[in-house]
């Protein structure tokens, strides 16, 4: 903004905010292998996982069955990403199912879409509205 009185003196300020919902959640830095599939450990758990408490409607009630986000990976990363079997390549958006069965918690794999790629990937998973 710039601000100027009657003697024509003048001052410019700038201010830089972000916003971050209530409902945002941030992972950390994932350190997976270079590999284009859902590695897993001995114990069977991915490599590289999302994982959720129960999720909550609005409303309070379980989230169950099958929901709707959308999965976007920023046009400056060094790979595409998969989530939960679906592909998206840098700059794009995809929709993803995700299945909440009867209200259990969340597991889904997270792993680059494909092999031998070495950087770092920054994407986001939205779920609009749970129904």
């Amino acid at each position: 903004m710039t601000v100027s009185d009657s003697q024509s003196n003048s001052k410019t300020y700038t201010q830089k905010f972000s916003y971050l919902p209530n409902n945002l959640v941030q992972l950390h830095n994932l350190r997976t292998l270079s590999v284009s599939s859902a590695l897993k450990t001995s114990l069977n758990e991915p490599l590289a996982y999302l994982s959720t408490n129960v999720l909550r409607k609005s409303n309070g009630e379980i989230a169950k069955d099958v929901q709707s986000a959308t999965l976007t990976v920023r046009k400056d990363a060094a790979f595409g990403i998969k989530f939960n079997g679906v592909q998206a390549a840098l700059g794009e958006s995809v929709e993803v199912k995700i299945d909440m069965g009867l209200g259990d918690n969340l597991l889904v794999p997270i792993y680059p879409a494909e092999n031998g790629k070495v950087g770092t990937s920054e994407f986001m998973i939205q779920i609009d509205e749970l129904k």
